[in-house]
């Protein structure tokens, strides 16, 4: 009984050891791939009889008609079709998958078959003739990608809690509440008129990204934002109200920003930024006169106010000169400074800040 014992120590000994180091792990077969007809998909189970799981899958062209041949398998860890007359998924409902790719099946018009998509998973959904996003609900996947499915309104069976979003002509959809779902937002070559873009409710978002959306001409839809690491704004030839408060707030946060090629107003982070500094902290009722300005080699400042310091900035944030003051006149020498424009920021015993344009020629 003894030996029985010690043997059966190694055999557990054995299997943990492989269970921990994947030895005992699920096999994944290789298959003939890419696969053009009906019948090289449905000689899969006589070819491959000892095979429930696949390392990857395209399935490509016409030929392609139905999927309920793959009703027996398993998991598929990637799975590719493209260009095929499938009308559904019939056939994966039941498969666990890691990632999907669905391009230009045009005579698909329901995901209501759609496959068990595993966590952290890649699901790109391309040039469908859908209108209702598929059932998913998981804690994290990596990214969804949808991309030109006109007709596509309905998100409402999409629950995840982490994950990237990228969207891409789809113009019927409702972004905002899409947006809502995801950590990360990219929105891609968009139509969205003016209004069609509600507030983004979620109160915080890794990643935006607004890029060659042609109507979107503020970033007020931002407003319920209170954190983001990264934002991107570029090649939106209508946007032009970048300088809103919740984006001055994220730059003082120290959010990252990339901002060109848009309208007038929103067309570098230098611009932006400050646009920011010019319209924070304005107070009105105040006599505060800078001359000459344009100036050429000096700036007087006179304040009905006791200004306790005087700061210049350039465009790109980078400060200039430091003052102190007392009633009365101030004079900033400029001969030294580059053509262009500068902000002036002042400050009152009160900490109140006044703001200033200044030209120099």
């Amino acid at each position: 009984m003894k030996k029985y014992y010690k043997h059966l120590k190694y055999i557990v000994f054995i299997y943990l050891i492989g269970h921990n180091y994947g030895v005992f792990a699920q096999t994944y077969c290789t298959v003939v791939s890419p696969i053009y007809r009906q019948s090289q998909l449905d000689s899969l189970k006589i070819l491959y009889p000892t095979c429930e799981n696949i390392e990857g899958l395209l399935l490509y062209f016409e030929g392609i008609t139905s999927l309920e041949s793959l009703s027996y398998l398993k998991r598929i860890r990637n799975i590719y079709v493209v260009s095929t007359n499938i009308t559904s998924l019939k056939g994966l409902e039941n498969v666990s998958i890691k990632n999907i790719q669905l391009i230009n099946n045009k005579k698909m018009n329901s995901l209501d078959l759609f496959p068990k998509i595993e966590n952290k998973g890649k699901v790109v959904l391309e040039r469908l003739n859908i209108d209702t996003l598929p059932s998913i609900e998981l804690d994290e996947l990596e990214y969804l990608s949808l991309s030109s499915c006109a007709n596509l309104t309905n998100v409402d069976k999409i629950k995840i809690g982490k994950g990237s979003l990228y969207i891409e002509f789809c113009d019927k959809l409702n972004v905002s509440k899409l947006c809502n779902k995801f950590s990360n937002i990219h929105l891609l070559r968009l139509s969205l008129h003016k209004g069609s873009l509600s507030k983004i409710k979620k109160m915080s978002i890794n990643v935006v990204e607004v890029s060659k959306c042609q109507n979107i001409d503020d970033l007020t839809f931002l407003d319920s934002l209170v954190t983001s690491n990264s934002l991107t704004f570029i090649k939106n030839p209508s946007l032009q109200v970048c300088a809103t408060e919740k984006v001055c707030q994220l730059i003082q946060q120290g959010s990252k920003f990339e901002i060109y090629d848009n309208a007038p107003g929103c067309n570098s982070f230098n611009e932006v930024k400050a646009l920011c500094l010019s319209s924070n902290g304005l107070v009105s009722g105040t006599n505060i006169t800078c001359y000459p300005n344009p100036s050429w080699d000096k700036i007087n400042i006179y304040s009905d106010v006791e200004i306790k310091n005087i700061r210049l900035f350039d465009l790109a944030g980078n400060e200039k000169v430091l003052g102190t003051n007392t009633n009365g006149k101030k004079e900033i020498d400029t001969s030294t400074l580059s053509q262009g424009l500068y902000i002036l920021q002042l400050t009152d015993l009160t900490s109140r800040i006044y703001i200033r344009k200044i030209l120099k020629l």
